[in-house]
């Protein structure tokens, strides 16, 4: 089968439209970030010429540091934390504002799922034996960015954004259907340039055995996080909970190992410390 080129159904569906996209000035921040050759000093230097997003990029670097290692600028902010978690706040940034910027009721149900995800993420992460890899709580936050193209009158009258889409594509094990979520987010994704494993969630994350195999663990653990978050949004409650039956729950397991004994386990360790986390990530990016 022909893969899909995502990059041209994102252009199909968005028409005569321009895709969103970050921030001029974010835009080469990240692009800096992705650069090894930056140097921590220059990139914090090119941060506190635009003051939005260096305030922006402080707060969210130091909700990521102990308080006693709290930055007082950008400079010490990006002298302290490693490169990689430097970009991994710039990416969240980027996500938040085009999830912010759909300025509808689903857009930011969407939002706040994705800052959900993202903390659980954070959360899970602490209970394997062998974490995955990568930025995890990035692609949290990035997996669902799909939604954005299929806001419409539906959602607003406040039919579930997961349920068409995620039935079909949880019950069907062959190719995905043209026009979902997964697709378009990771079109829109590669159009920003973003690193291969986020790209590689947003696309997967509902059949997390079919990402590469350099990324299935991380894939699947945002998967285990989208279906916990799904879980605990009292507007998307389930009657029934069977995480330990999912693809996501077994890759996780096999790959990275489980400290928790059960699935309850887990979720007593993680959900109240991953809401509160969300709910204060939230407070910080809101625009």
């Amino acid at each position: 089968m022909t893969p899909i080129n995502t990059t041209e159904l994102l252009r199909q569906v968005c028409g005569t439209q321009p895709p969103p996209t970050p921030e001029p000035g974010l835009q080469l921040c990240l692009e800096l970030a992705a650069d090894e050759t930056t140097s921590p000093r220059f990139l914090a230097d090119s941060l506190a010429e635009i003051p939005s997003l260096s305030r922006r990029f402080l707060i969210l670097a130091n909700s990521l540091l102990p308080a006693s290692a709290a930055a007082h600028n950008v400079q010490a902010a990006c002298a302290t934390i490693e490169p990689a978690l430097t970009a991994d706040v710039l990416w969240v940034l980027a996500l938040s504002d085009a999830m912010q910027q759909t300025a509808t009721r689903s857009g930011l149900r969407l939002w706040k799922h994705s800052l959900l995800t993202a903390a659980m993420v954070r959360h899970i992460q602490q209970h394997l034996v062998k974490p995955p890899s990568g930025s995890a709580w990035v692609a949290g936050m990035a997996h669902d960015m799909g939604h954005l193209f299929l806001d419409g009158p539906a959602t607003e009258q406040g039919i579930d954004w997961h349920v068409e889409h995620d039935r079909l594509l949880d019950q069907d094990s062959g190719p995905l259907p043209q026009r979902n979520h997964c697709l378009l987010g990771a079109g829109l994704l590669r159009l920003w340039n973003a690193p291969p494993a986020i790209v590689s969630a947003a696309q997967y994350h509902h059949h997390p055995a079919d990402a590469e195999t350099q990324f299935r663990s991380l894939v699947a653990l945002v998967r285990v996080a989208d279906l916990i978050a799904e879980h605990v949004d009292a507007e998307h409650l389930r009657d029934e909970f069977n995480l330990e039956q999912s693809a996501a729950w077994r890759i996780v397991d096999d790959t990275c190992g489980m400290k928790s004994q059960s699935v309850e386990q887990l979720l007593a360790d993680v959900l109240i410390p991953a809401s509160l986390q969300a709910d204060r990530l939230a407070g910080l990016l809101a625009k």
